[in-house]
């Protein structure tokens, strides 16, 4: 396509053809009566036109007469013709610029067909962290890691039920249980992760606090 020198992916439709830019952006020329071309008019184009509202592009696909691609962040946009509801922005009706797909986070990848769209998705959030949790001792410094998998990180962690040991606090960005328990006994929680997207996963957990060491005193 004239005049792009920073290309690193290209795809044809029908009647038009789509250039991602190295810096995240989508071009497009050819035919565009029904709008694939994603410059908000119907008006053909013999030149690249930037797709309007569209950055930070990953991917890009070009259907028949719609044209899909996957941002950074994990989402997935499209245009064009929506006759059979390609566009997947749970509506037929046709867009000159991207829409958002409906109900999709987390895409690594996208290809079109003629008159739709597949997604490839990364695994879904999880806590993989094992339930119980090591047991602790009241005046002994506690310390237990939580992780997770999945989803688009950062993650963000909170306790959506139940509570912690008394001394003990989750840390919200790094997942890490600590504090000096003070009192003894078994608790019970469930622990919510969150990522970027707003997706979330949560997993119960429970610690037991043994009591402090028995300290015999004896008169001298």
């Amino acid at each position: 396509m004239r005049g792009l020198t920073r290309k690193v992916a290209v795809d044809g439709g029908w009647t038009h053809s789509l250039a991602l830019q190295s810096e995240g952006t989508d071009w497009a020329g050819g035919s565009n009566t029904y709008a694939g071309v994603g410059e908000g008019t119907p008006s053909l184009s013999n030149v690249p036109v930037q797709v309007s509202g569209l950055s930070g592009a990953v991917a890009i696909s070009a259907g028949n007469t719609h044209s899909a691609a996957v941002k950074s962040g994990g989402t997935a946009w499209a245009w064009g013709r929506n006759s059979l509801g390609q566009l997947g922005d749970g509506t037929t009706s046709d867009s000159s610029v991207p829409v958002q797909v409906s109900g999709l986070n987390g895409a690594t990848a996208i290809a079109s067909g003629g008159f739709h769209n597949l997604a490839l998705a990364g695994a879904p959030i999880s806590i993989t962290t094992a339930s119980p949790l090591p047991d602790g001792q009241v005046g002994v410094s506690y310390s237990q890691g939580l992780s997770a998998s999945g989803g688009t990180p950062p993650y963000t962690w909170s306790i959506s039920a139940g509570s912690l040991p008394d001394g003990l606090s989750l840390d919200a960005s790094s997942g890490s249980i600590t504090g000096m328990p003070a009192s003894s006994g078994a608790s019970g929680f469930t622990v919510m992760v969150t990522d970027s997207l707003a997706d979330s996963a949560t997993k119960p957990f429970s610690i037991t606090i043994d009591p402090s060491d028995l300290t015999i005193v004896t008169d001298s």
